[in-house]
Order: structure tokens, then sequence, then C-alpha cells
């Protein structure tokens, strides 16, 4: 167990949602942690994701898209969010190399 880092969805009572477990074998500890739920009543899936600052950068990059593709099968609203630890340097110089 790691001391810092990690994501939650807090919601208001009364606000219908249900957990998405298809999401869960995206998820890994330190390398792309994440929260999802749905917003029943909207037609809303909202995702918070953590990025530790210390995980692969482009096992990161490449999370998202799967997380899309999801939601469009699932014809839904997405809101993505949360703690990305993206350093834009650190972008560029992995296109370099």
């Amino acid at each position: 167990m790691y001391d810092h880092g990690g994501s939650c969805i807090c919601v208001k009572k009364g606000i219908m949602t249900k957990e998405l477990n298809c999401f869960k074998d995206i998820s890994g500890q330190k390398e792309f942690e994440m929260s999802v739920i749905e917003l029943v009543d909207y037609g809303y899936i909202i995702v918070c994701i953590y990025r530790s600052p210390d995980s692969k950068l482009w096992t990161f990059v490449k999370t998202p898209e799967l997380t899309i593709q999801i939601a469009q099968a699932k014809r839904k609203k997405l809101l993505m969010c949360g703690d990305w630890n993206l350093i834009y340097v650190e972008l560029y110089k992995d296109t370099r190399n």
C-alpha cells in the first residue's frame, strides 16, 4: 500500500449512481488508478484518474483511449478528471527518442 495518490468520486445524497465493473481491468496501482461511476439519470460516466509521477508515461497515455472506447460503446457521455501529473517537458522529451 502506498502513502499518497489514489482517486475517489463523491456524489451528493439522492443522486442515483451505478458502479461500472467493466473499467476495473484497466486500472492499476501507481500506473493508472481510477474511480468510475455512472450517473444513471443523466447518462454520464464520470472517471476520476490518478497517475503517479513515478509511473511510465506512455502506459498512462494509451490508457484513456480504452476508457473513451468503453464509454462510447455504452453510448454515454464521458467526463474525465483527476490528477494526471503530466509535465509537458516530459511529453516533449519522450516523443523525440
